[in-house]
């Protein structure tokens, strides 16, 4: 997970700082950790605990943000292909 995780923070130079990677090995233990792990429960995690997230993990806020503005690229192929 590690080589992973310095790969994102060198495409992202300008916005994750190499602590991210120590910062998403803490997360993810913490999140795994957490019983419940369904979606909902995560989201409502990020949205009741934003300031710790943001204060202790600042970094990983940043990829998630940027995971989650990223466009999807596969609707054009598949919309293609459905149509022959």
């Amino acid at each position: 997970m590690r080589k992973h995780d310095a790969h994102l923070v060198e495409s992202y130079r300008e916005d994750l700082e190499p602590s991210f990677v120590d910062e998403f090995v803490q997360f993810t233990d913490i999140v795994v950790a957490n019983n419940d792990k369904t979606v909902s429960h995560m989201s409502e995690l990020l949205k009741t605990d934003v300031g710790i997230i943001v204060s202790t993990f600042p970094n990983v806020v940043i990829a998630l943000r940027i995971y989650v503005t990223l466009p999807i690229n596969n609707c054009e192929g598949e919309r293609d292909h459905s149509q022959h």
